[in-house]
């Protein structure tokens, strides 16, 4: 079995150096995604054999991008990748596409969404919803019965405090704290976070 990484620069490279933590590791290898219209992208999209993959880019609107250009092949098949040293509760679904670092923790009766990244340290409290394409950054903690919506970038260092929603294409800034729900297409930061 081969694991493609779909990625266009430092993000998948970045995995690629984790890959003791993978099985097979031996079989996993990095398509440049940069150009849609590049003959090995259209190859692959067009694949005829079972082929495993990863979409490691970072910015969630890319991501769902190359997602919705590649899910009609029912040959390429969207993976899940959760290192081992990952603390996970019960009850809880997990989307295709996942991408889950090391030293996470996630509760119980969460909800992760396809094409989710969640960076190391994250702790993601019990009963969350994660939607679609979202990033979730390095040391963030994520409160009970949060819900985050689809293509949103959570920053390393952030707090989201329980029962906060966070809806869709929002950016919460590094090191920021969210008291207050968030209506769409917003970007905050600070303590606590104020829109910019």
């Amino acid at each position: 079995m081969i694991l493609y990484f779909l990625g266009s620069g430092d993000y998948g490279k970045e995995l690629l150096r984790f890959k003791e933590f993978y099985p097979n590791n031996k079989n996993i290898k990095l398509l440049n995604v940069s150009n849609l219209g590049s003959k090995k992208f259209l190859n692959f999209k067009n694949s005829n054999k079972r082929v495993f993959y990863l979409i490691t880019i970072g910015k969630p609107s890319l991501r769902k991008l190359i997602y919705d250009k590649i899910s009609g092949n029912k040959n390429l098949i969207n993976s899940k990748l959760i290192f081992k040293n990952v603390t996970i509760g019960e009850k809880n679904k997990f989307n295709r596409g996942i991408i889950i670092m090391s030293n996470v923790v996630i509760s119980s009766n969460v909800t992760i969404g396809k094409n989710c990244h969640i960076h190391p340290n994250a702790v993601i409290g019990h009963d969350v919803k994660i939607g679609n394409n979202v990033t979730i950054g390095g040391n963030v903690f994520v409160g009970g019965k949060a819900k985050i919506g689809n293509n949103c970038i959570i920053n390393p260092n952030a707090t989201i405090i329980k029962n906060i929603t966070i809806s869709s294409n929002c950016s919460v800034g590094s090191g920021s704290v969210v008291i207050h729900s968030l209506m769409k297409n917003k970007n905050v930061f600070g303590v606590p976070a104020k829109i910019i």
